[in-house]
């Protein structure tokens, strides 16, 4: 009898009802601070990297390059808007767009 080791990979559900959140931790001369939080149903998927634009800028990062999963950008002016979505990794698809100016923006 040979018994194998199956794993059922499930991907992660992106919808507009069970989208990522972007929760702006601090704001501070010229810089801001902020994390963008898988949904609960995702909480077990890997992210492979953040896509985030605000102002003219344009930035893909990885996570393994954050620090407690902080993403940290340069602002011209504090009151910017910020959108990012995930990539997770072993999909090909990103999640929804998800933007600073969403009910969820700051840290509570």
């Amino acid at each position: 009898m040979v018994l194998f080791d199956q794993t059922i990979t499930l991907p992660p559900t992106i919808s507009h009802s069970e989208h990522p959140t972007l929760v702006i931790e601090e704001k501070t001369n010229g810089s801001l601070t902020f994390v963008i939080n898988n949904n609960d149903k995702n909480h077990r998927c890997k992210v492979e990297q953040y896509h985030v634009k605000y102002s003219t800028e344009e930035e893909y990062i990885d996570p393994l390059t954050l620090e407690d999963g902080k993403i940290t950008i340069i602002v011209p002016q504090e009151n910017i808007k910020i959108v990012g979505r995930i990539k997770y990794q072993g999909f090909d698809s990103w999640s929804s767009w998800i933007s600073s100016d969403s009910p969820l923006k700051k840290k509570q």
